[in-house]
């Protein structure tokens, strides 16, 4: 992405991955002075979009039994991340701000200028203009309707407020027994100012103690 934006001519590029929202207490200690932005979408319509993404991406159709296993495994995921956010926002909500993807779709002007007060810059009309096609998995309305059977999206409106019910303290057990298992907590780019800093070239897998230890010191 670094290499891409160069050759862009860009001077950022946006990073969205939604797991990440599981590292917000770690990036927000490393970076003091960091502002959070996160969007909530409604969550048939996200999993319809993760749905038709990962079809894409396989070019293979599933099995039913596997696409109900997975179907259940992104309302965890769905609400693992949010957890996450709400509890940040419960600790520090100078620092984040929550807004929902409709309210952002339905009122793009006063949500915009929300989100500019809260990061205090100043709200340019400019910021409007949609110069980028929209990144959409699906072709027309019809298919984004049809991509869940109405099974599924009964399953996933059952499931929610019951996953929703269930406490941090259950997602936070969960992040953290993840995180054992691996050995580096972090995307490699999030890193990339601190390696230069401290002089660092590598911070492969193998390298991630010593470059913590090299980082503390």
């Amino acid at each position: 992405m670094e290499c891409f934006a160069k050759k862009q001519a860009a001077g950022y590029y946006l990073e969205k991955t939604p797991p990440h929202s599981l590292h917000i207490m770690d990036i927000a200690n490393y970076y003091k002075q960091a502002k959070f932005v996160a969007i909530r979408r409604n969550i048939i319509d996200q999993i319809k979009s993760t749905s038709r993404r990962n079809k894409l991406i396989s070019g293979k159709q599933i099995g039913r039994l596997k696409e109900l296993f997975l179907n259940i495994k992104r309302v965890i995921v769905y609400h693992t991340y949010y957890k996450h956010i709400l509890h940040f926002m419960s600790k520090q909500p100078d620092r984040i701000i929550l807004i929902e993807y409709e309210e952002l779709k339905n009122s793009t002007r006063e949500t915009v200028i929300r989100v500019c007060e809260f990061l205090g810059i100043d709200f340019q009309a400019g910021m409007l203009e949609q110069r980028y096609r929209a990144n959409t998995s699906f072709i027309n309305n019809a298919e984004r309707k049809n991509v869940l059977s109405k099974a599924d999206e009964r399953l996933i409106k059952t499931l929610d407020p019951l996953f929703g019910l269930l406490p941090y303290s259950l997602y936070h057990l969960g992040y953290r027994i993840k995180q054992k298992r691996q050995v580096q907590k972090l995307p490699d780019w999030f890193f990339r100012r601190k390696r230069d800093q401290y002089g660092l070239t590598y911070y492969k897998d193998e390298h991630w103690k010593r470059y913590k230890s090299q980082l503390k010191g």
